[in-house]
């Protein structure tokens, strides 16, 4: 796979992700604090949902898709899948006090957390987003 702006998109996300929470969602250290490459995907996954087959079939079998997914794409290692719904945008971002502020912060980490390079925004179409406009009024009411 060919990188291009897309992978620094996703690096972004995580980024204001890890400075809003104060933790990073997908660190892959287990509960002895060891990274573990299979926690790493399982914690992407309880954040994305499973990836698309297509992007699956995209990794060459020399890389590392046949030893996180079978034939049919799903995850072999689910055990690592954090518990019940604590790693999804929800409930990582529960805290924030407006709900509404909430919802349109998670769609914008959304837009460039996305498991196709392709289907994450660019800075355009992030710089146009609703909550973008939303600190934009925000800092103009000071």
């Amino acid at each position: 796979m060919a990188w291009s702006y897309s992978v620094d998109i996703w690096n972004l996300g995580i980024l204001m992700f890890e400075c809003l929470c104060d933790k990073s969602p997908i660190s892959g250290f287990n509960s002895e604090g060891q990274f573990d490459m299979f926690v790493q995907m399982a914690q992407i996954i309880g954040l994305l949902g499973p990836p698309p087959v297509e992007l699956i079939n995209r990794i060459h079998p020399e890389c590392t898709g046949s030893m996180y997914f079978d034939e049919n794409g799903q995850f072999k290692h689910q055990r690592y899948y954090p518990p019940r719904n604590e790693g999804t945008f929800e409930f990582m971002f529960s805290t924030i006090p407006d709900p509404q502020q909430n919802e349109i912060f998670i769609a914008f980490l959304k837009r460039m957390l996305r498991w196709l390079p392709e289907e994450r925004a660019s800075i355009d179409e992030l710089l146009a987003d609703p909550w973008m406009s939303s600190v934009q009024a925000s800092r103009n009411r000071r």
